[in-house]
């Protein structure tokens, strides 16, 4: 009865782990509203740029029959095998440009372009009426 205590609380630390970090990009679940789509045809990215504002998401979805990566030229990201029909998000925080290859030997590569700061934040008008309405409540 104890190993088996043992094994069902492993189990739940497991599944807390990958709840909380989350798991590779075959897991993911598909593209989003408001992602930057690029697919993977076969052996390219389409299209090879993409330009984004900054917080902006892009979404990979791989059309080929074979596993691609998306795999960033210097340290940064890296989805992992992507096998046929399953994708990969990855949001981008910081302005720069962002080469990105595929791992295997199959000569491909794309950038991502990140612009400006993202959206404006809310104006301070409707910042202050709604915390006067919170101590009204």
């Amino acid at each position: 009865m104890k190993a088996l205590a043992a094994l069902t609380g492993a189990c739940g630390i497991a599944a807390a782990i990958v709840i909380g970090f989350g798991s590779d990009a075959r897991a993911q679940g598909g593209c989003l509203p408001g992602d930057t789509p690029v697919t993977i045809p076969g052996t390219s990215y389409s299209p090879s740029q993409v330009t984004i504002t900054v917080a902006s998401t892009v979404c990979w979805t791989n059309e080929d029959v074979i596993s691609h990566t998306v795999t960033s030229d210097s340290p940064g990201f890296d989805s992992g095998a992507i096998g046929p029909n399953e994708t990969f998000r990855q949001q981008f925080t910081t302005a720069g440009s962002f080469p990105y290859h595929c791992s295997y030997p199959h000569n491909m590569g794309g950038t991502v372009v990140v612009t400006g700061s993202g959206p404006p934040p809310p104006p301070a008008a409707a910042a202050s009426s709604s915390s006067a309405t919170a101590s009204s409540c």
